[in-house]
């Protein structure tokens, strides 16, 4: 299975008016009473024959650090990024430091763990200087890609400039530029072949990086990229729009991104049009909207298959789509306004989440061939979120409490929906761990690249003491590995 997680960065913050997609909430007030189960139960401790061992991570002297990402085949290979002890400067790039939200304020390095060794990566602009993985799995050689700051100011926005790099054996290698201060790699096949964004030296008042991201009208052209044998490809662009960025790619080779389609910026959004786009290796297809003017792909199989999260014409719904490679499918919420698909296996199965009648809660689910399955919350529990499938169809994510989505208040636990039955993988490991576990993925973000063939998970949980919804701010990277 080849899929890809919300994309970095993009899915944060070119989503500022989608933060309600995949959660509600109320503000205060009494909590409401638990959602029943459905037709699953949540099974016992015991219940399953599966026990995990529990790996422990650590930080590079700082106060968190997440393990995002685990490679699909190949010696298991674990990436995501570490806070230091240094202190972020105040010129430090807002998407590479400080973690996948920038919340903790420190200089952080990407890293890989692999044959229980972790490598610092560093950064391309010393140890000062951030780096960050693309939330997206390794290769099965355990290559990653992502953003590095270099060392250099960006006169046009006054942070750091990024590259796109690759991270291989240990170093950190400059992917390239089409000649702007802002670039980035998403993700790297097994062929080697990695996607990403570069700016070039063209005027646009409103670049995806410049304009959406750091603010400035006065930045140039966001250009998706194809990098293969030391060579970046330009992939162009959807219509008349100026703007594109490669989110992922899949063992043969095609892309999935999005692109503006016209240089009309959008009443409502203040960016032109946007839609996700599929790269066959010859042209750009445009995969079109569920009738707003802003769709956003969140994954791509094998198959060329993407899903994500659409507008609805009313540019204030957003329901999750499936694209079959000629048309795009709504597939619907659990009763709410907001939703998004987040993850594609091979076989065609899409999971994500949406929220509940009211907004209130979230639902994960999981839909193919027109049916949809909602995965309810262990009990007790009011919201769910599905993250990942493996190959056997069990879909991996969280259950949370009745306080979510408060900000940052929200008691997680780690969840597998197999068969009808909800299994807390917390019940499975050992209570004397380090870590109590709260999140697969990432504590911001959790692409699909969490579970490996093996069965190994990876995750992020807070040291006793700390209030699990902390994660945020004191989290740290796991690594569970079944034991029958």
């Amino acid at each position: 299975m080849k899929d890809s997680s919300f994309v970095f960065g993009f899915a944060v913050v070119l989503s500022t008016a989608l933060l309600a997609s995949c959660g509600g909430g109320q503000p205060g007030g009494q909590l409401p009473a638990a959602q029943a189960p459905s037709s699953f139960v949540a099974a016992a401790h015991g219940a399953s024959s599966v026990h995990y061992r529990l790996v422990y991570m650590g930080t590079f002297g700082g106060p968190a650090s997440e393990g995002t990402q685990i490679n699909a085949s190949g010696e298991t290979a674990v990436v995501g990024w570490s806070a230091t002890s240094f202190r972020e400067p105040p010129h430090a790039h807002p998407l590479i430091c400080g973690g996948s939200d920038n919340i903790i304020k420190f200089v952080t390095h990407a890293f890989e763990w692999r044959g229980g060794r972790i490598a610092d990566f560093g950064s391309l602009g010393g140890p000062r200087y951030c780096s960050i993985e693309s939330q997206n799995p390794p290769n099965a050689a355990g290559d990653f890609v992502g953003l590095s700051e270099n060392g250099a100011i960006d006169p046009q926005t006054g942070f750091d400039q990024s590259r796109a790099v690759v991270f291989r054996n240990g170093r950190i290698y400059d992917l390239g530029s089409f000649g702007g201060n802002q670039n980035g790699g998403n993700q790297i096949n097994d062929q080697g072949q990695s996607v990403g964004f570069s700016l070039n030296t063209v005027p646009d008042p409103y670049s995806f990086m410049d304009f959406i991201f750091l603010g400035s009208s006065v930045g140039t052209q966001t250009r998706a990229f194809l990098s293969e044998h030391g060579h970046m490809r330009d992939l162009g662009t959807l219509g008349t729009g100026n703007d594109a960025w490669a989110f992922f790619i899949n063992r043969h080779g095609q892309v999935g991104g999005v692109s503006y389609t016209n240089t009309t910026p959008s009443p409502v959004f203040g960016f032109p049009t946007l839609d996700p786009f599929f790269w066959n290796g010859h042209r750009m297809i445009d995969l079109g909207t569920l009738g707003g003017t802003y769709s956003l792909p969140a994954a791509m199989n094998d198959r060329g298959e993407i899903v994500g999260q659409s507008y609805l014409a009313d540019e204030a719904t957003t329901h999750p789509f499936y694209w079959n490679g000629s048309k795009m499918i709504d597939v619907g919420t659990a009763g709410g306004s907001q939703g998004g698909a987040g993850a594609i296996s091979d076989r065609g199965e899409v999971i994500g989440s949406t929220t509940t009648a009211g907004d209130k809660f979230d639902r994960g689910f999981v839909w193919k061939n027109g049916v949809r399955t909602d995965l309810p919350p262990l009990a007790g529990d009011c919201g769910s979120n599905a993250y990942a499938i493996d190959s056997q169809g069990r879909v991996f994510g969280n259950s949370t409490d009745c306080r979510c989505p408060l900000p940052f208040i929200c008691d997680r636990h780690v969840v597998i929906w197999d068969r009808g039955t909800i299994i807390n993988v917390g019940d499975l490991v050992d209570k004397g761990a380090p870590l109590r576990i709260t999140a697969v993925g990432g504590a911001s973000l959790a692409g699909p690249g969490i579970v490996n063939a093996r069965g190994d998970i990876v995750g992020i949980g807070v040291p006793p003491g700390v209030p699990r919804y902390n994660d945020y701010r004191r989290g740290q990277p796991f690594l569970l590995i079944p034991e029958r």
